[in-house]
């Protein structure tokens, strides 16, 4: 695991293999393979994300992942924006009964990017993106827009599903 720097974002990704073999995406303990190789990587370049981090899930589904990372790296729910086209039923219940404070944005990850409600995201993870946009230009889009919601020193980290 390596932490890159590019753009004023630190970019987290596997070196080998480059996916993560995870097992079932609704498992909430699928969280802690993304939380275990960012805290490493911030260990390793001697950095820690901020104490009033803000964290942004895109494409989240369910969230159970993205909400098992925010726990592991202290990230206080009201700071947590979970983005998804379509939410399920199932989920936006239990958001409303066990995440209350998590804002959660149902539209487009693109429509999101061009009015983001706020520009200082520390971290964002795009968990199994790899369905959602599977044009190599289309991913090549939502790299160049990140820079523009991050913090500098923000991380960004993509983890396949495959």
């Amino acid at each position: 695991m390596k932490i890159q720097e590019l753009d004023r974002i630190k970019w987290l990704g596997f070196q080998e293999p480059d996916y993560v073999p995870f097992g079932d995406p609704t498992d909430a303990s699928t969280g802690d393979f993304i939380a275990d190789p960012i805290q490493e990587g911030l260990k390793e370049s001697n950095t820690s994300l901020p104490l009033d981090a803000r964290y942004l899930a895109l494409a989240a589904g369910q969230a159970y992942p993205e909400l098992r990372v925010a726990s592991r790296l202290r990230i206080a729910p009201e700071r947590i924006t979970l983005v998804d086209r379509d939410f399920s039923w199932r989920a936006r219940a239990r958001f409303g009964r066990e995440f209350p404070q998590v804002q959660t944005v149902e539209t487009g990850i693109f429509e999101f990017l061009e009015n983001p409600p706020s520009a200082d995201f520390s971290l964002v993870t795009a968990l199994g993106i790899e369905y959602v946009l599977d044009e190599p230009e289309v991913m090549n889009t939502l790299i160049s827009r990140l820079p523009r919601i991050m913090r500098p020193g923000g991380i960004v980290a993509v983890f396949p599903y495959r």
